[in-house]
């Protein structure tokens, strides 16, 4: 290869495979075991649509499977058409994440299943995830307001003042109260302009990339999954005071703080059963043992006295 742009002139027009007008996300992936291609196209009233086709100059059509994942959200109460438009679309491995402005957003498990040649269908579409939107704030149209890196969705959400990122980690299960929360958040007062929110993974950390700070350089983050208190001393006792603030509102809380030393349990003395004399089990196991015994022996004489007195009293004419 030269490294100079190609052009597409010099290529064969193999198909053309015509996907809906309406605005919409996509993604594309290839079956291998059935030599399928499937675009998987999600438009903003949130009907999910898959379509399936193979390379062939002899063959044009494609197959076409549907499923409303509005209709899914309606059964659970949580789809409310006027508010909530689905805005992207990301595929990883058997789950879709679908990014919706208005309410939470969803992760759902996908299976397809694939008959012959080009015939797939969706054979299951289950919700697994539900993310917490950030309060009233909606997803901007203009610009690229998601990304999905190392297991971690960035949303980008529109206020009053700019931009808020949120990030979301995909490994966690649902909790008991609701849906997810976000683990790290940024804003940015930078108004009309897109924003970068990257996530990239080095010697085990993750890192985050951003431009919410400075539209023109990125900022430098590390980024974990779960929040962590650093000191700088073994032992820590006191009581701290933690702020959590949103753009809406903020809560003071006061929490009592323990950290000490994980010590291991010291290993067994050796020496220690000497140094506390002979152990009382072993006294009693032999006392037993010699009670036992003791009991065993004055059967056998009384029995054997039995047999004499038996046998004199036979031999008596």
């Amino acid at each position: 290869m030269n490294n100079e742009p190609e052009n597409l002139l010099n290529y064969a027009l193999v198909k053309d495979v015509n996907i809906p007008l309406q605005e919409g996300s996509m993604e594309v992936q290839y079956i291998q075991t059935n030599d399928v291609y499937q675009i998987i196209y999600l438009d903003e009233g949130c009907l999910l649509q898959i379509f399936s086709f193979q390379i062939s100059q002899t063959q044009n059509a494609h197959y076409n499977s549907v499923k409303d994942i509005g209709g899914i959200l309606r059964e659970k109460f949580l789809y409310d058409p006027q508010n909530q438009i689905c805005r992207n679309l990301f595929l990883q491995k058997n789950e879709i994440v679908v990014v919706i402005s208005g309410t939470p957003s969803y992760k759902f498990s996908l299976i397809i299943q694939c008959q012959q040649q080009n015939i797939c269908d969706i054979i299951e579409l289950n919700l697994l995830s539900e993310y917490q939107q950030y309060g009233k704030s909606y997803i901007d149209r203009k610009y690229p307001s998601s990304y999905l890196n190392e297991n971690i969705l960035s949303i980008i959400y529109q206020t009053d003042n700019g931009y808020d990122v949120l990030l979301y980690d995909l490994k966690s299960q649902n909790n008991k109260i609701g849906p997810n929360l976000a683990i790290a958040h940024s804003s940015s007062l930078f108004k009309q302009s897109s924003l970068i929110s990257f996530v990239y993974s080095y010697k085990e950390q993750l890192h985050l990339l951003t431009s919410a700070d400075n539209k023109q350089k990125l900022q430098h983050y590390l980024l974990r999954r779960s929040p962590q208190v650093c000191v700088d001393q073994e032992s820590v006792t006191q009581d701290v005071k933690f702020l959590l603030r949103n753009s809406y509102q903020e809560k003071e809380i006061n929490i009592k703080l323990k950290i000490s030393p994980k010590v291991p349990p010291s290993p067994p003395d050796p020496g220690s059963d000497e140094k506390r004399g002979f152990p009382l089990w072993a006294i009693l196991l032999i006392v037993g043992g010699v009670i036992l015994l003791f009991g065993i022996g004055i059967t056998i004489w009384c029995c054997k006295k039995k047999k004499e007195k038996d046998d004199l009293y036979q031999s008596i004419p």
